[in-house]
C-alpha cells in the first residue's frame, strides 16, 4: 500500500512482518527477551513500517502498532523508546495510500524508520522488546507492521576503522532520524552536521566522538552514541585463490 520495500533499506537480508491483511479482529506479538552484556556499550536499533486501515472507529477500536522495552529484572516498562500508533488521519509520518481497502476505508502508511534503545542504564539486566500490531476490535479492518533489528555490542557508528596511511575517514550514524549533531569527546565542541561526518586527515588512534540524533517528532527519544576511532597499523593483506 505504501510502496516500500518489504526489506529494511539497511542492507538487511531478513525482515520479518507482524499481522497482515486478513481481519478477524486479531493481534499479533513478537517479542525478543536478552540480557544486557556487563562492561559493554549496548544499543538496540530497530527499523520499522507500518500499514494502518482507519475505518474511524473510537480509538479504543482502531487498528494500531506498539511498540514497548519491558525490563524483566525490575518489572516496569521503560518509558522511552515507546509508542502506540493508533490508526487515524494525522499520525506524524504517515503518508494517505492511494489504494483503498476492502470495504473502502481509507490505509496510511509509513516508510521504514529508524529508532534506537540506548541500554548503557541497564548493564546485567534482562530487557524484554514487545512489538505488537492490532485489528480493529470490530473485526473488519486490518493493521500491520515490518521489523529488523539490529543488535550492537558496541558503537552502531560505521567506519570508526582505518589504515595506517588513509587520508581521510568517513563516520555513519544509523539512518532515519531527523537530525544529527557531531561533537568531541566531551561535547564541548560541535563539529559536524549530518548523517556522515568526513575527517581529514584521520584522528589519532583511540580518539573518542559523540553524535547527538533527534527522531522525528513523537516517534522515539533524543538519544546520543559514542565511537572510538581505531587505527590499523598493519598492512593489507590480499589473497587470491586459483580457481
Amino acid at each position: 500500500f505504501g510502496n516500500f520495500p518489504v526489506l529494511c533499506p539497511n542492507g538487511s537480508n531478513y525482515s520479518i512482518r507482524i499481522g497482515s491483511q486478513d481481519t478477524s479482529a486479531e493481534a499479533e506479538r513478537v517479542t525478543y527477551t536478552f540480557t544486557v552484556p556487563n562492561g559493554s556499550a549496548y544499543s538496540i536499533i530497530f527499523n520499522y513500517a507500518v500499514v494502518l486501515e482507519n475505518p474511524s472507529h473510537l480509538p479504543f477500536q482502531q487498528p494500531k502498532f506498539t511498540a514497548q522495552v519491558y525490563d524483566v529484572t525490575d518489572g516496569k516498562y521503560i518509558d522511552c523508546p515507546s509508542f502506540d500508533f493508533v490508526a487515524s488521519s494525522n499520525l506524524p509520518g504517515f503518508k494517505l495510500s492511494s489504494v483503498r481497502g476492502v470495504r473502502g476505508a481509507a490505509i496510511f502508511t509509513k516508510d521504514w524508520s529508524t529508532a534506537t534503545i540506548d541500554l548503557r542504564g541497564y548493564l546485567g539486566k534482562t530487557i524484554r522488546l514487545e512489538f505488537t500490531a492490532n485489528d480493529c476490535t470490530l473485526g473488519a479492518h486490518f493493521g500491520y507492521a515490518y521489523l529488523d533489528l539490529d543488535e550492537n555490542i558496541g558503537s552502531s557508528i560505521s567506519g570508526n576503522t582505518y589504515c595506517a596511511g588513509q587520508k581521510s575517514i568517513t563516520l555513519y550514524a544509523p539512518n532515519g532520524f531527523a537530525a544529527y549533531y557531531w561533537y568531541n569527546a566531551d561535547l564541548s565542541k560541535q563539529i559536524g552536521f549530518g548523517q556522515s561526518i568526513t575527517i581529514s586527515p584521520p584522528p589519532p588512534d583511540l580518539t573518542t566522538y559523540a553524535i547527538k540524533i533527534l527522531p522525528y517528532p513523537e516517534l522515539g527519544c533524543v538519544d546520543t552514541i559514542y565511537t572510538v576511532v581505531n587505527k590499523i597499523d598493519e598492512g593489507f593483506k590480499l589473497n587470491v585463490l586459483d580457481e
